[in-house]
């Protein structure tokens, strides 16, 4: 995955004011493979946990979703700190084959419990 068209997309898909308040989350990657990567993300009282999906096309992010009610301008600050996690993810992983065989990323990334994953 190319890590500046992640960049490219939360820059041109979220607005100043989601962009500086996604900075206070911590998203925790569940699930990653070649066309799509799973996230939790507690709200910001810690009342909710929200779950953000990227999906990829060729190596560039195609779209994210998060089940939010964020109704405003762009994407919400759950997908901008998702994005964020996987551009770090991606820079720590920074192999060209990394996606080829999925048990090996499996062990990259550590995987919750299965009660708090999407069912």
């Amino acid at each position: 995955m190319d890590v500046q068209s992640i960049t490219n997309f939360i820059e041109k898909k979220s607005s100043p004011l989601s962009l500086s308040r996604s900075k206070a989350l911590e998203p925790k990657m569940t699930s990653i493979e070649t066309n799509f990567a799973i996230f939790q993300c507690p709200s910001s009282d810690g009342s909710d946990m929200y779950f953000i999906s990227a999906i990829f096309q060729k190596e560039n992010l195609k779209s994210v979703k998060c089940t939010c009610k964020y109704e405003g301008v762009g994407i919400c600050k759950h997908s901008i700190a998702a994005l964020y996690e996987l551009v770090g993810f991606l820079e720590q992983n920074d192999d060209p084959n990394l996606f080829s065989d999925t048990k090996e990323l499996l062990n990259i990334v550590k995987m919750p419990p299965k009660n708090n994953i999407i069912p």
